[in-house]
């Protein structure tokens, strides 16, 4: 591929002293984490680029700015990385949810639950996606988990007992 002589690395390769092999390492090393970090902070730009389309309400926008930042993050791992990726489906799917797109919605919050299981806005998210659907059962069941995780969110348990009190008169 591209003109290389794989034969010829090999040989290369080969006659390295493990002196040698270690500084390629470490020189390969710093190499990949300078573009994760680059890759980061353009997706933590983006992100915030995003952010300010919400403000404005400017929701097919700030989709946009999430999508590019999360395909920066594609192939990169660890906590902080985590932690981005996990504020751009949440952010996604308050997008989707403020336009009313219900598959997309539980979409991003179900990506949002694989990065952080303890998500409670990607629960929360996912719930009042499913009680727009007529899934009650499962809405409930959502933000009963999002009220477990955040007991203190009023919007939460406000959103919990309206469902509940919807399933009842239903009964």
């Amino acid at each position: 591929p591209s003109g290389i002589d794989m034969n010829e690395v090999q040989a290369q390769i080969r006659n390295m002293s493990p002196e040698q092999m270690q500084q390629g390492m470490s020189q390969a090393q710093a190499h990949m984490a300078g573009q994760e970090k680059y890759h980061r902070e353009a997706a933590e730009m983006l992100k915030n680029e995003g952010n300010k389309l919400v403000k404005t309400e400017s929701y097919t926008e700030a989709l946009a700015k999430y999508s590019r930042a999360l395909e920066n993050l594609k192939g990169h791992s660890g906590p902080d990385v985590d932690t981005l990726k996990l504020d751009l489906f949440n952010n996604s799917a308050l997008c989707h949810l403020k336009r009313g797109e219900v598959a997309e919605i539980i979409t991003a919050c179900d990506e949002a639950l694989k990065v952080d299981p303890k998500s409670y806005k990607a629960y929360y998210r996912r719930g009042r996606a499913k009680a727009a659907s007529n899934r009650l059962v499962e809405a409930v069941a959502d933000i009963d988990h999002a009220s477990e995780l955040a007991p203190n969110d009023k919007s939460v348990s406000n959103e919990l007992e309206r469902l509940l009190r919807i399933l009842k008169e239903n009964d």
